[in-house]
């Protein structure tokens, strides 16, 4: 079989976009293969790997992605075959970034630090590979709020482009990376020389002043200065350029303007300009609009921002109507992103505000899906939305189908772990919850002291949020004629109120008054 024929014509495929076509191409190439028994090509079949996991990679199956990387390296590395170093340091990126989108973050640093060894051990080191590499694990260090090693590896990526002898373009661009580091964490004067220092740079290199690269850290700029709080300092360059450009004086690209327009509606938003912000906003998807090569998820994101800008003037009617132009572009695109999981989620707590829970559980399970799709059913981020459906189907009075998703939700969250801001504890006083609307008061009682188990041993007795429970419990025990254990609790609560807050505080004088109750 003519491999270079196939892998063109793969290649071909996801080029297009034609990702089905591609995936299930590779796949019927693999089971051929797989059917020659003994005559079966090792490295031919490693390469389909390779290809089909291209292909789940730029359809964000990133779970699938991973595993058919797996599967080409293990080949990869069983055959020792000279020469392919570059394709396996390839790769071990691809399932490292996969690991990284799937929140395995261990395992991704693991395997971009085998990449990073090969790299650095070649006889003749690839700078500029080496630096696209760096700087991929400083943004793993940046997602996992290790900022001191992120600063360190975008450093070294600097330093890289340097060796490689880049243009100065390149490491301008390198410099500005580094800088938003710097603004994302609140470092505004390291983020300012640093993207000062990418500004010079892409001067001295002559670019011209309606250059993307030129105009996009000059509105990373303007964002440093708008979060110091200097308004005129952040629209003067921005300012300038929408001049510039509608004085035709300056050729900006549809991209561009786009982006300008949309960084001087958080400008306009942050002053509390909500109509100029909208009206920035609608001027920046129309720049987007006239591109002939749409870009769906850019226009969506936009829509989306301009749907927050209506839900902060309370316009819950217009923002349904943004969010879902967002999607519809989405599904046009026939894109499947996490993005898209994010509007339905939007939207779902939208519906929710306008007391349509029918619709709000329809995009929640939405959600769900895509997530599923990209991340397989047992990731963490789905059990935050299975909560999510469990509380608008409490809002219909569906307590059988929420109390089925809470305990589904129970089942899978870890031991003895906190996991997303969501502990067993919470589950299990909203399950006790629903069990007391159901008059099951016996369930109800099992799971609030379940709950006060688990709380306890998280926090101590004495803790406010154990109070709190024991207080819960201590009503439902007084309520079913458990009169001495229901004083027992109000007792333990009031000294937690007391010693935390004082005697004058609304939750020790509600226990107070509540035992003052019992003794008459």
């Amino acid at each position: 079989m003519d491999w270079a024929k196939e892998h063109k014509n793969l290649v071909k495929l996801i080029k297009a976009n034609q990702l089905g076509e591609a995936q299930a191409l590779c796949l019927n190439l693999v089971a051929s293969q797989m059917s020659l028994g003994e005559d079966i090509n090792q490295l031919y079949v490693a390469n389909l790997y390779d290809v089909l996991s291209l292909a789940f990679y730029k359809d964000s199956q990133f779970r699938e992605a991973e595993l058919y990387t797996q599967k080409a390296l293990q080949i990869y590395s069983a055959l020792s075959i000279p020469d392919y170093d570059e394709q396996i340091t390839g790769a071990q990126t691809r399932a490292a970034i996969c690991l990284s989108e799937l929140k395995f973050y261990d395992a991704a640093e693991e395997m971009f630090m085998k990449a990073w060894s090969s790299l650095v051990r070649d006889e003749k080191p690839r700078h500029q590979e080496i630096a696209l590499l760096t700087e991929r694990i400083a943004l793993l260090y940046q997602q996992t709020n290790r900022f001191p090693k992120a600063v360190e590896y975008y450093e070294a990526a600097i330093n890289a482009r340097s060796n490689a002898r880049d243009d100065l373009p390149t490491i301008g661009t390198s410099h500005r990376q580094l800088g938003v580091l710097f603004l994302g964490n609140g470092q505004i004067a390291n983020a300012i020389a640093q993207l000062e220092k990418s500004i010079l740079l892409y001067r001295r290199a002559g670019l011209t002043p309606d250059d993307s690269r030129l105009i996009a850290a000059q509105l990373d700029l303007a964002a440093a200065y708008l979060m110091l709080g200097e308004y005129s300092k952040s629209m003067a360059s921005v300012n300038e350029l929408l001049a510039k450009s509608n004085a035709k004086e300056w050729s900006i690209s549809d991209e561009d303007l786009s982006a300008v327009y949309e960084k001087k509606a958080t400008a306009e938003a942050v002053q509390g300009n909500f109509s100029q912000a909208a009206l920035d906003l609608q001027c920046a998807i129309d720049a987007l609009s006239r591109n002939e090569k749409l870009d769906a998820s850019q226009i969506a994101s936009l829509n989306r921002k301009l749907a927050d800008i209506k839900i902060e003037e309370r316009d819950h009617l217009s923002a349904q109507k943004y969010l879902e132009k967002a999607i519809s572009l989405l599904d046009k695109a026939n894109q499947k992103t996490i993005d898209k999981a994010g509007y339905h989620q939007r939207l779902a707590f939208l519906m929710i505000e306008l007391n349509d829970q029918s619709s709000a559980l329809c995009h929640f399970q939405q959600a769900i899906d895509i997530i599923s799709r990209a991340y397989g059913t047992d990731h963490p981020s789905l059990l935050l939305l299975k909560v999510e459906v469990a509380e608008a189907l409490i809002k219909s009075e569906l307590f059988g189908d929420a109390l089925q998703e809470y305990l589904d939700v129970l089942e899978q969250l870890p031991g003895e772990e906190l996991i997303l801001y969501l502990d067993k504890s919470s589950v299990l006083e909203r399950i006790a919850n629903i069990y007391l609307v159901m008059n099951d008061d016996e369930k109800a009682a099992d799971h609030f002291k379940r709950a006060l188990d688990f709380k306890i041993s998280w926090f101590g007795p004495g803790h406010p949020g154990v109070a709190d429970l024991e207080s819960k419990l201590g009503n439902l025990y007084l309520r079913t004629g458990k009169r001495d254990d229901a004083l027992n609790l109000y007792a333990r609560a009031l000294a937690a109120y007391e010693t935390t807050f004082g005697a004058d505080h609304p939750d020790a004088v509600d226990v107070t008054k509540k035992l003052a109750k019992i003794d008459k």
